[in-house]
């Protein structure tokens, strides 16, 4: 498209104002709404304006869909952390955060090279139509594998991150009661 770093600008500036900003609208959106569905929904919009990305044959379309795509992908850091908070119990709740969080930080790492391979092979138009798929694949597992547990009113007693809890983390952490011990000296706050 010979687009030069201005036009580069605007187009990422975009996404990231509309992701911004629908966050604000998306969290009571997801308190109200089926979280299964809601969410679903929310990456199966996200997956098919980034494959519809591929399809834009100017600079204006590029830029609704990168629109688009802010608005759709702001409910992904929301619903899963409320997510993780329904299915998991209290004490496996920072343990499932970390690995979402993980899981994200893996995913932009290996992303770049993925979509870069893509690019070269079949042209920069097939990168986005392929991460657009890959997130329909996701919809499919997403809605054919819900957890119970996360319809039910509480989270379950003892579930796989409580075994996995348990054999990490044998021994017991001791919290810092405050007056009678001091932390240790390698804690920055």
């Amino acid at each position: 498209m010979g687009l030069d770093n201005e036009a580069l600008g605007w187009l990422f500036s975009v996404f990231y104002w509309a992701y911004t900003f629908s966050q604000f609208g998306v969290g009571p959106l997801l308190d109200r709404w089926n979280l299964r569905w809601a969410y679903g929904g929310a990456v199966l919009a996200w997956s098919a304006s980034c494959a519809l990305t591929g399809l834009a044959s100017g600079f204006w379309g590029l830029i609704a869909f990168r629109l688009l795509l802010g608005v759709m992908e702001s409910a992904n850091w929301p619903a899963a952390l409320r997510i993780v908070s329904r299915v998991l119990p209290p004490e496996d709740r920072p343990l499932g955060n970390g690995l979402f969080t993980s899981g994200t930080s893996v995913g932009a790492l290996v992303a770049p090279s993925a979509i870069l391979g893509i690019s070269a092979w079949l042209g920069w138009r097939w990168s986005f139509v392929a991460v657009g798929l890959l997130g329909g694949v996701w919809f499919l597992l997403w809605a054919g594998g819900w957890p119970a547990a996360a319809s039910a009113s509480r989270p379950p007693a003892a579930s796989c991150f409580s075994r996995l809890r348990a054999s990490c983390c044998s021994r017991p952490l001791r919290r810092f009661s405050g007056a009678r011990e001091p932390p240790p000296q390698h804690w920055w706050w």
